[in-house]
C-alpha cells in the first residue's frame, strides 16, 4: 500500500501478480510496507502449492511471522523452495497477504523444477 493508493480504490481492487522462476533459483524476496495508519491491518500471510506433493515451500523473515510493515521500515517475505519431484509443467505457489477489511494481496509464484547441469554433475532442483 502505497501513500498515494486510494483506499477506496485498493478495496475496489484484487492485486494478483504472476512471476515464473527457473529451476536454479532456489528463493524469491517480496518486500511489503504500509502506510503506517494501515499497517496493523496487515495480517499473516499464508501459501498454497499445486500440485500440494513435490514442492516443499517455506516462507521466512520478517514478514512471514507477521511483523507490522511501515514505510520506513518494510518486512521481507522470503519464499524457499526445494524440489522434491521434477515435473514437465511448473508447481504454482499462491500467497495471499490478509488485510482486514480489505481483499487479500495476492502473488501468484510459478516454479519448475528439472535437471540442473553443474560442473559435470546433474542435480534436481
Amino acid at each position: 500500500l502505497s501513500k498515494n493508493f486510494d483506499m477506496d480504490t485498493y478495496k475496489s481492487l484484487q492485486f494478483c501478480f504472476l512471476c515464473s522462476f527457473p529451476s536454479e533459483q532456489i528463493h524469491v524476496s517480496l518486500y511489503l510496507s504500509a502506510m503506517s495508519s494501515l499497517a496493523d491491518l496487515v495480517g499473516k500471510p499464508t501459501i498454497r502449492v499445486n500440485p500440494m506433493k513435490g514442492l516443499d515451500v517455506m516462507l521466512t523473515g520478517s514478514g512471514a511471522n507477521g511483523a507490522v510493515p511501515t514505510a520506513l521500515s518494510p518486512t521481507v517475505l522470503n519464499v524457499n523452495w526445494i524440489c522434491e519431484i521434477i515435473r514437465s509443467n511448473p508447481y504454482v505457489v499462491n500467497v495471499s497477504i490478509p488485510v482486514v477489511g480489505y481483499d487479500p494481496i495476492e502473488f501468484t509464484l510459478t516454479k519448475e523444477c528439472g535437471w540442473f547441469y553443474s560442473d559435470n554433475h546433474q542435480l534436481c532442483i
